[in-house]
């Protein structure tokens, strides 16, 4: 054991910084269960916080700002010192962390895919005009749900006959809202990851999921399904007790990609505001990355795949896969904003 693990065995309280919905809390709970379960002297308490991306739920996002809407609080109580570690969404964070402060992956990422989740009207609706083998769940709905402009664009260019309305609230806020008759959803799209986890607990969530959406086609967003604990950078005895929690291969494999992914990102300069996506697809040691940068009407997008082994997976790669995007068209695409 390392000079640093020792003294994290003298440990006894860590205060877990989270939002307050019902799916950050979950995730929070992992990050305390699995410190806990390797150090049984080690409390941690989870603090709620509440950020502006939670409190301004009357608008889309992509009018209201970036993705550190959802961030700035927590990173605030941990400058203080009123938190240890702050557990995040990792696509929700911004792709350079504030001075001070350090980004690191933790657990095993969940599922990247996109799901489709239908109204309840809509599930009786197919159970006695059964979907035709093939089709896409997509291709018989009119209206569906969803705050994401990658989602947007993707689903749009596939299906432009859908009418796309935007949502927001957590997850039980956006199941309430697409069963409400008056707003007219019959479906809402959304991170697999989430549905997952909460299912955990409750599995109605999983029960309203009609389709998970191709990942080659829809490509998910940048670190979907990955979950990422920031802390103060001169921490260093924080920092080895998260490496150590999940110490293998598999997770230096998924953190190269992650570290791939971000920096692809980083280099096209992208947030919210623009539909960017990624899918790090792993075949037999290997990983194929499928981009793709689109015009918010979904009518233009230039995409690319590039295929690396792993012993080659290293950050450049994300800025490598992002000047290809560039030099196919994707400049004129990044140049437009909302």
């Amino acid at each position: 054991m390392s000079e640093n693990l020792e003294e994290i065995q003298k440990y006894e309280h860590i205060k877990i910084g989270s939002r307050d919905s019902q799916l950050a809390l979950l995730q929070s709970n992992m990050v305390k269960n699995t410190i806990e379960t390797k150090y049984p002297n080690i409390h941690c308490e989870i603090i709620k916080i509440k950020t502006q991306g939670d409190k301004i739920l009357d608008t889309a996002l992509s009018k209201i700002g970036d993705k550190g809407l959802f961030v700035k609080e927590l990173e605030v109580e941990l400058t203080l010192g009123n938190v240890d570690i702050a557990v995040h969404s990792m696509k929700d964070m911004p792709t350079v962390v504030p001075p001070g402060l350090k980004l690191i992956p933790a657990l095993k990422r969940e599922d990247v895919r996109d799901i489709v989740c239908l109204s309840k009207e809509k599930i009786e609706y197919f159970k006695n005009n059964p979907i035709p083998e093939g089709d896409s769940v997509l291709a018989h709905l009119k209206t569906i749900g969803t705050s994401s402009l990658r989602r947007i664009a993707q689903i749009k260019a596939k299906y432009p006959h859908l009418e796309v309305k935007d949502i927001r609230g957590n997850l039980n806020t956006r199941f309430r809202k697409l069963d409400d008759p008056e707003l007219g959803y019959d479906a809402i799209v959304l991170a697999a990851a989430g549905v997952k986890r909460l299912s955990e607990i409750d599995d109605s969530f999983l029960n309203r999921a009609s389709e998970f959406l191709d990942p080659v086609i829809v490509k998910p967003a940048v670190a979907q399904g990955a979950l990422a604990i920031e802390f103060l950078e001169e921490r260093t005895k924080i920092e080895e007790l998260i490496n150590s929690l999940e110490d293998s291969p598999e997770q230096d494999i998924q953190n190269n990609i992650l570290a791939i992914e971000r920096n692809f990102l980083n280099e096209l300069e992208g947030g919210c505001q623009i539909p960017i996506g990624i899918y790090s697809e792993r075949k037999e040691k290997t990983v194929c990355f499928h981009s793709v940068v689109s015009s918010l009407d979904g009518t233009d997008s230039v995409e690319n795949r590039l295929t690396k082994p792993y012993i080659e997976l290293t950050p450049r790669i994300g800025r490598e896969i992002a000047q290809k995007l560039k030099s196919l068209g994707a400049e004129k695409l990044l140049s437009i904003r909302v």
